[in-house]
C-alpha cells in the first residue's frame, strides 16, 4: 500500500520490520530485505533506519559466521545511534557489537562494549538487558595486560 502510494519513508519503516521478522524466524528473505530497506534510508536521508538495518544486517553476518563483517557494519551502526540519542537502540546495537568482538576473541573489546551497553540498559532501567549484560560479562575473562 505504501508503495503504490510512493509513501517511501512508511514504506521503509515497513521493510525494515519486515527484514527483524524475517530475520527472527531464519527466513532467507532477510538479508536482501534489510539490504533494501538500507537503500532506501540512506536515499531518503532516514538515518535511524540506516542505523537500525545496519544493525539487522550486522545480526546477520555474525549469525552466518561473517565476524569481520558484522564487526564493520555494527561499528557503522553504533556510530550513527550516538548522533541520534536513542539510547535503547544504541544500547542493543553495542550488546550487538560486543557480541561480534566477542566472536573475533578479542575479549577485551568484547568487555569494553558490554559494559557500555550494561550501563545505557542500567540508566533506562532495561532490566533484561542488564541482566543479559551481566552473564556475558560474568562469563568473559577480564582482559590481564
Amino acid at each position: 500500500m505504501a508503495r503504490r502510494a510512493n509513501y517511501r519513508y512508511q514504506e521503509t519503516f515497513s521493510l525494515l520490520y519486515l527484514a527483524k521478522l524475517y530475520a527472527a524466524v531464519g527466513d532467507e528473505r532477510a538479508r536482501a530485505t534489510a539490504e533494501l530497506t538500507l537503500a532506501y534510508s540512506e536515499e531518503g536521508n532516514y538515518g535511524h533506519y540506516v542505523a537500525d538495518s545496519l544493525a539487522v544486517l550486522g545480526r546477520l553476518d555474525l549469525a552466518e559466521g561473517n565476524v569481520a563483517g558484522a564487526i564493520s557494519t555494527l561499528e557503522r551502526s553504533v556510530a550513527m545511534w550516538r548522533t541520534r540519542g536513542w539510547v535503547p537502540y544504541l544500547a542493543h546495537a553495542l550488546k550487538d557489537l560486543g557480541d561480534a568482538h566477542g566472536a573475533a576473541g578479542d575479549h577485551g573489546t568484547a568487555r569494553a562494549v558490554w559494559e557500555e551497553a550494561r550501563s545505557l540498559f542500567e540508566g533506562i532501567a532495561h532490566e533484561k538487558g542488564v541482566r543479559t549484560l551481566d552473564a556475558r560479562l560474568t562469563r568473559t575473562p577480564a582482559k590481564t595486560d
